[in-house]
C-alpha cells in the first residue's frame, strides 16, 4: 500500500469511528483499507483529483493538529478529522463526502 493509500485508509477509519461509534476500531481500519483500494481503482483523472484533495486535507489536518497527521494520537486524529469533515471549504467538504459515501456503501454492503 502506498503512503497516499495508507493516509487515505487512516483518514477513512478515523472518520468512520466518528460516524459509526459502535464500529470496532479494527473494523474501521479494515473499512479504511477497503475504501482506499476502491478509490485506487478509479480512472486516472479522477484518482488524480482525489489525491489532490487528499493532499489539501492532509495539510489542513497538519495545521489543525499542529503537527503532521501521522504523528497525532488517536483522539487528536479523530478530533481533526471531525473538524475537517464539518468544514465548509469546498474541496475539503467534497473529499470527505466522497470518502464517507464510499466507506458507508462498503460497510453496509458487507453487512448484508
Amino acid at each position: 500500500m502506498t503512503s497516499g493509500s495508507q493516509r487515505l485508509a487512516s483518514l477513512t477509519s478515523d472518520l468512520m469511528v466518528g460516524d459509526l461509534p459502535d464500529l470496532p476500531r479494527r473494523d474501521a481500519d479494515l473499512l479504511g483499507r477497503a475504501t482506499a483500494r476502491h478509490l485506487a481503482s478509479l480512472p486516472d483523472a479522477t484518482r488524480a483529483g482525489v489525491r489532490l484533495a487528499q493532499t489539501v486535507v492532509t495539510l489542513g489536518a497538519g495545521v489543525l493538529g499542529r503537527r503532521p497527521y501521522g504523528r497525532l494520537g488517536a483522539d487528536a486524529r479523530a478530533d481533526v478529522v471531525r473538524r475537517l469533515a464539518a468544514s465548509r471549504v469546498p474541496l475539503v467538504a467534497e473529499y470527505f463526502r466522497l470518502v464517507r459515501g464510499v466507506a458507508l456503501v462498503i460497510h453496509f454492503e458487507d453487512a448484508r
